[in-house]
């Protein structure tokens, strides 16, 4: 275990290095969600309701939706896993004595700690320039909760694009099926819309899946919309141990078929 916490601190070292990138994230997404404050200022003019949220509910909902975004989504595992095996720079892991899946995991995680120190103080601004704009009331039992579910919808999406990456053992390059899956999962996760202003038959697709637990479930938490149980962590908690169980399976069976070009 001493050696991926060296790994998670390199990572957050190196993201210190290229602290430039972090910023300019922030500020686009800043400005991204001006733009969606004024966007749903001018629909809720009237002073109607969308579905169950007002607008104070909507920007909320927005407000942690980009925030969750720029933490959970800003490693592109898939990418960096499937360049690694494209190129065979995998075979320097293989030589090493280290597990390759928490080699990647830990080094992402480093890189995420980093940015949600940045980012969380960030946000802590933007409420208290938007404060009367906001539906927070912070609550101490559904804060942990919340950040529980940060970190479980965290390594669902870290895992499942683990998946995705060593897919190019078979598929080699992997680009396009990677920016498919991207698609998909922005969607089904709660990013663009919530979930429950979709069609009853995508939500219902969308609760046989994992990805609502990335973004979705975790605002919901932090809103007060769902009733704090302990059963609420079994599911995430299931689809994390069938990816674990699935990259095991799926890199023991690519690396019969890798054969290091490039490498």
């Amino acid at each position: 275990m001493g050696k991926y916490l060296l790994v998670l601190k390199n990572s957050m070292q190196r993201s210190l290095v290229y602290r430039f990138n972090t910023f300019a994230v922030l500020i686009f997404q800043v400005f991204t969600f001006l733009m969606f404050f004024y966007l749903w200022s001018s629909i809720y003019r009237g002073g109607q309701q969308i579905g169950t949220y007002d607008m104070k509910g909507i920007i909320t909902y927005y407000l942690l939706a980009i925030f969750l975004g720029m933490v959970i989504k800003s490693n592109d595992m898939a990418w960096r896993v499937g360049d690694e095996i494209r190129l065979g720079s995998i075979t320097n892991y293989l030589l090493k004595p280290v597990n390759y899946f928490w080699f990647k995991i830990f080094g992402a995680l480093g890189d995420v700690v980093y940015k949600f120190l940045i980012y969380t103080s960030s946000i802590v601004i933007i409420f208290l320039f938007f404060k009367d704009h906001f539906a927070i009331s912070f609550d101490l039992e559904r804060t942990i909760y919340f950040l529980a579910f940060v970190f479980l919808g965290l390594m669902i999406h870290l895992m499942f694009f683990y998946l995705v990456g060593i897919s190019a053992f078979w598929f080699g390059f992997i680009f396009g099926f990677n920016f498919s899956m991207q698609m998909i999962v922005n969607f089904l996760s709660g990013s663009l819309l919530p979930l429950d202003l979709l069609p009853e038959i995508i939500v219902k697709i969308g609760d046989f899946l994992p990805f609502k637990y990335i973004m979705y479930v975790p605002i919901l938490v932090f809103n007060g919309r769902i009733e704090l149980t302990p059963g609420l962590f079994i599911v995430p908690l299931a689809w994390i141990f069938i990816f674990y169980i699935l990259s095991v399976i799926m890199f023991k069976k690519g690396i019969k078929k890798y054969e290091g070009y490039g490498a």
